[in-house]
């Protein structure tokens, strides 16, 4: 199955309208959730603390906001794969 990608607007574009969310992850048990219909599309956030699983309604209107928590996950990505690894142990030769 293809990649469904929220991180774009021509990526939200090309999705299917549908009651379950498309989710993008953050970071360990967050992630943030859009739920496209035929009117456009709403933002949630998930969170999981311990065993708890809490759901926030961004609304319609979060659209800047999402974008910016995406474009730094994204980010902190980035970084993070190109740094090198750190070996605990030194190879032999």
């Amino acid at each position: 199955m293809a990649s469904k990608n929220i991180t774009t607007a021509a990526g939200r574009d090309r999705l299917a309208p549908r009651p379950e969310l498309y989710y993008f992850k953050v970071s360990k048990g967050r992630f943030i959730g859009y739920r496209k219909n035929v009117a456009g599309g709403t933002w949630l956030a998930r969170y999981t603390l311990g065993t708890n699983k809490t759901i926030h309604r961004l609304g319609t209107n979060a659209q800047l906001y999402v974008e910016h928590l995406l474009l730094r996950s994204l980010q902190s990505e980035a970084k993070r794969n190109s740094q090198p690894s750190i070996c605990s142990k030194v190879p032999e030769e």
